[in-house]
Order: C-alpha cells, then sequence, then structure tokens
C-alpha cells in the first residue's frame, strides 16, 4: 500500500472534497480515508443512532461519489514529502512549550498508572 497525504475542506454541498491522489483509479477502488478534525465541527451523536458522529462521517464519505475534477495525480510517496517539505514551519509552535505541554502529559500519565497499581495491590 502506499499512503498519500493531502488537506481538503467542505465542499458547497456540506461534503468534504477528497481529492484522490491516485491517477486513473477505478471506480470501485479500495481506499483508506483518516479523519482527522476538531471534535467541535462533528455532528453530536442523536438519540437511538448507534453510530458514533465519526462513523457517520465516515459512512457518508463511504457513500458520496467524488468529483473527477478533484482527481489529482499522485505526486510521490508520502514519506519523501515529509522529508523534503516545502511548506514553512508554523509561526504559532512553539516547541519549548510543546515539550512542557508534553511532559505535564506524560507526568499525569504516570500518576495515573502508579495509582491503579496501588489500586490493584501491585504496589505498596
Amino acid at each position: 500500500m502506499i499512503a498519500h497525504e493531502f488537506s481538503t475542506c467542505i465542499g458547497s454541498d456540506g461534503r468534504p472534497i477528497i481529492p484522490v491522489p491516485v491517477k486513473n483509479m477505478p471506480v470501485g477502488s479500495p481506499v483508506r480515508v483518516i479523519v482527522l478534525t476538531d471534535e467541535k465541527y462533528l455532528p453530536a451523536q442523536t438519540q437511538g443512532d448507534s453510530l458514533s458522529a465519526l462513523e457517520n462521517v465516515i459512512r457518508e464519505i463511504k457513500n458520496s461519489h467524488q468529483n473527477p475534477e478533484n482527481i489529482y495525480p499522485a505526486s510521490g510517496l508520502l514519506a519523501e514529502h515529509l522529508k523534503i517539505s516545502d511548506r514553512e514551519a508554523d509561526p504559532c509552535f512553539s516547541p519549548a512549550e510543546w515539550n512542557r505541554e508534553w511532559d505535564r502529559i506524560e507526568a499525569e500519565m504516570k500518576a495515573e498508572e502508579l495509582a491503579e497499581q496501588r489500586t490493584e495491590g501491585e504496589l505498596p
């Protein structure tokens, strides 16, 4: 399997525009779609609906027909694109802040793990 990554947006019909980065891909070809978004953009789960909001979005994507205008030929392997990025670094990203936050999260996880081990009698 070859992975390609692309950014997209929601079209005027309210559906995600999914540019398939594979040239001459036949209709019905299997693809894997990973949806990464802020939770605030997902619809709330309705009463009696056994599927989560994300599963509903995924089902809708799977059932949608793709617009041929949104099909772009592949431009290489994902690993190569990640190694040689032409994008500028995010000016809002602070490595120091990231490391502080990550250290805090790791400390919380360790404390929860120790508390659980004490509760289960694995630690005094």
